[in-house]
């Protein structure tokens, strides 16, 4: 590692290492000067010596300052500390989504809450030309207050950026990933992000992603050429008001999707605060001819006499 758990560098007591990624290490610091806790990011030791993962890192502080919103772990500090680029933010409270999704799937109304959560911070993100390009469980942070928090931006690009993913390469998570990302196109936008809230929407109201395969390719291939099923397929208490917008939010061409996360937002509002369906009429009445109210009626008159 980095830094040495239990030392003091430059004002900042290392405490854990709260994430590690193939190319990140995040610690959780004491900044002893503010007398505060914050999340310290660092490039990994074989990361650091590749100069493409070291400038992308860079791009990440420069954008990271930039983004100021609720459910966007807030940008601290970017320095150079005992030699290393670090950047800083508030520490992440709370439990990666894909935890809590171990349980199953969750109620209609809390997932689409976590999904305006998460499509608002998209928004914010999005104005700035910024397309995070890994959404996912493990990226979405859940507080024990049920705030939503977006971490782990190293993957974000943005639009005017110099180009620093070649063609062919392919990032995010295999599960979530939209099908230009799938196939390793460099000039994905914003829409990417609503495919991969679509694709993430559908494992919270689902307790799966869309599609399951055994391979992260034959996961790619799926996002690339297979239909998904509508939620509801997998958990009946899903309205079909929200599967149409799930699944327009996971259609294969960007053209046929929300344009924006904020479009997605606000069909995502309507769906959640459409009235529950009726349930289906048993086959036995529908097929007896005798009207409802009549079969109502008699059953009331049995209950009355017993």
């Amino acid at each position: 590692m980095s830094f040495e758990l239990g030392r003091t560098y430059s004002g900042y007591e290392f405490l854990e290492v709260a994430n590690q990624t193939r190319t990140t290490v995040a610690y959780r610091v004491r900044n002893q000067l503010a007398d505060r806790l914050e999340l310290l990011h660092v490039l990994s030791q074989s990361a650091e010596s590749d100069p493409q993962r070291r400038e992308r890192f860079m791009r990440e502080m420069r954008l990271r300052a930039r983004l100021l919103h609720p459910n966007i772990p807030g940008f601290l500090n970017a320095t150079e500390l005992n030699g290393h680029l670090v950047l800083t933010t508030e520490l992440i409270e709370g439990r990666p989504l894909a935890e809590k999704l171990k349980s199953g799937p969750l109620p209609c109304r809390e997932a689409c809450g976590i999904g305006a959560q998460i499509l608002s911070a998209l928004t914010c993100a999005h104005e700035f030309d910024i397309v995070h390009r890994d959404i996912s469980a493990d990226t979405v942070w859940i507080s024990p207050q049920g705030a939503v928090e977006i971490s782990n931006f190293g993957m974000a690009k943005g639009l005017s950026s110099p180009q620093l993913t070649q063609a062919g390469a392919i990032f995010g998570n295999a599960s979530y990933i939209s099908p230009e990302q799938a196939r390793g196109a460099s000039d994905v936008d914003c829409r990417s992000d609503v495919y991969s809230v679509g694709a993430l929407l559908f494992h919270m109201l689902c307790g799966r992603p869309p599609f399951a395969a055994k391979s992260e390719f034959e996961l790619m291939v799926a996002h690339v050429k297979e239909t998904p099923q509508p939620p509801s397929a997998f958990n009946p208490a899903v309205p079909h008001a929200l599967d149409a917008v799930v699944l327009r939010a996971l259609a294969k061409d960007p053209a046929h999707r929300y344009a924006t996360s904020a479009e997605f937002a606000e069909a995502l509002s309507a769906a959640s605060l459409a009235p529950p369906e009726p349930a289906p009429v048993p086959q036995s009445a529908r097929s007896s001819g005798m009207p409802l109210a009549w079969i109502a009626a008699a059953l009331l008159s049995v209950f009355r006499r017993h």
